[in-house]
């Protein structure tokens, strides 16, 4: 059976509300992230969205994405091994380690913000890696792992990337794309 790895923030969980939150709160009309900078985004949102990914309260009380835990659930059923790797804050490893297992029952992998997965993927044997982030896909995918991406009208950052690779709108049509698929 294949190892199949889920990157948490914008796969799984709904880090954008947060970030239209920040706008709202603002009076700002919200603008798509075009890259990972937020070099589109006014500089005091660009401020309070970096303290917001070091504020454990906010970040460990997003909201899963629709078919997220349906997804995980039939991947388990079907014995594939699921892994969560994401990248936090220092300062928020613990909370995030202890909030995706109370939402997936998944301990998770936690590597430092702004770290490459790699060596955890590779050492996880991850057949399979699901993310939004594009930066480091392509050194995954000459490395053998099978890159999936989660893009939509959210994600301007990663549209780039994706005639290199399959991807998906949401959570809902990876649901169905697994389901349909069964030797994928």
């Amino acid at each position: 059976m294949y190892n199949i790895a889920f990157d948490l923030d914008d796969c799984l969980v709904d880090l954008f509300a947060e970030i239209k939150k920040i706008f709202k709160l603002n009076n700002k009309k919200y603008l798509p992230v075009i890259d990972w900078n937020f070099s589109n985004y006014p500089d005091d949102i660009k401020k309070q969205i970096y303290e917001m990914f070091q504020d454990p309260k906010r970040m460990c009380q997003l909201k899963t994405f629709s078919f997220a835990k349906i997804l995980l659930k039939y991947l388990k059923s079907r014995g594939y091994c699921i892994n969560i790797v994401t990248a936090r804050h220092e300062n928020i490893k613990q909370q995030t380690i202890n909030f995706v297992y109370e939402l997936f029952g998944i301990i998770p992998i936690v590597v430092n913000f702004g770290e490459s997965k790699l060596e955890v993927l590779k050492k996880l044997k991850t057949d399979i890696y699901i993310d939004d982030c594009p930066l480091q896909l392509d050194t995954y995918m000459k490395n053998g792992i099978r890159c999936i991406l989660i893009s939509n009208k959210n994600t301007l950052y990663n549209w780039y990337i994706r005639d290199r690779l399959t991807w998906f709108e949401n959570m809902k049509k990876l649901y169905f794309y697994f389901v349909e698929k069964e030797d994928f």
